[in-house]
């Protein structure tokens, strides 16, 4: 979902709607491609990159990983990784339905 924070309206609206909607589908994918796995969003975020040669801001990964959650693909877990700045960091994992 693009949360409109901006008050962006007409073709703009759309195309910020239509890319978060990609993102959403994008991050989703690398949840799929890693059906077990515990994935923090840095993780998301290189594999993209390193597959797809795309780059998001971390907060819109961060963001459509919160969208994914809310709709009920995707679960926080208890488990921690170490993040690139040395915090631990939660990690997400797909709902298998």
């Amino acid at each position: 979902m693009f949360y409109n924070t901006n008050d962006e309206t007409g073709e703009v609206l759309k195309i910020s709607r239509t890319k978060t909607d990609n993102q959403n589908v994008l991050v989703l994918g690398v949840f799929k491609a890693f059906p077990e796995e515990n994935l923090m969003p840095e993780e998301v975020s290189d594999y993209i990159l390193k597959t797809f040669n795309k780059s998001y801001p971390i907060t819109s990964i961060r963001r459509a990983i919160t969208d994914l959650t809310t709709e009920g693909s995707l679960q926080k877990t208890d488990i921690k990784k170490l993040g690139v700045w040395g915090k631990r960091v939660h990690t997400w994992k797909l709902i298998n339905k």
